[in-house]
């Protein structure tokens, strides 16, 4: 069975996962944090060392991994009862085999691109370094992940089918834009 689900993509930094928790909050709409979880496996020494290599520099990371994030994800949903009229996919897809993986795990209704232009996703990603200390938006590693998801990005949208994207406006709030793609959803 495949779940149905919605998928917010973009660069990272575009505000995926700050609009994704917003959208937990509203009914009928659960988040998977992919990227989240996998930072947590990372933690956990539960990636290979190449998935945890790529994770630090900002790349595409397996499809084994993704797999095994969705897996745990999904296995805590149904530990928890938590029933969900749709799902909110946050993270991937980084390359076009996460695409595919998750085109067959999971009915894609809606793809929300996330445009931001790239001077500004170049401040947010420093910011997120400057706060967070994340390894994969240090200033050596940001063109080479800007430069990656814009290689792949037409392509993925293809995979989904151009008729599903829906381009979302990067100068929103997260709580706006979550409001937003719900209603979007809605109709």
């Amino acid at each position: 069975m495949k779940f149905k689900a919605i998928l917010l993509f973009g660069p990272s930094g575009s505000g995926k996962t700050s609009t994704a928790k917003c959208l937990d909050n509203f009914r009928g709409f659960t988040a998977l944090h992919i990227g989240e979880r996998l930072k947590v496996m990372t933690k956990r020494n539960e990636l290979t060392v190449k998935d945890m290599q790529a994770m630090a520099l900002g790349k595409p990371l397996s499809v084994t991994a993704i797999n095994l994030a969705i897996d745990q994800l999904l296995s805590q949903l149904h530990e928890r009862n938590v029933e969900s009229d749709i799902l909110v996919i946050d993270g991937p897809p980084r390359s076009i085999k996460q695409a595919e993986v998750i085109g067959k795990r999971f009915h894609i209704l809606k793809v929300f691109l996330f445009d931001v232009p790239e001077k500004r996703l170049i401040v947010r990603l420093r910011g997120r370094y400057q706060e967070l200390g994340r390894m994969d938006d240090r200033d050596e590693v940001i063109p080479s992940k800007i430069a990656e998801f814009n290689n792949v990005r037409e392509e993925i949208l293809r995979i989904f089918g151009l008729n599903i994207v829906v381009k979302i406006d990067p100068d929103t709030s997260p709580e706006e834009t979550a409001r937003l793609i719900a209603d979007l959803v809605a109709r």
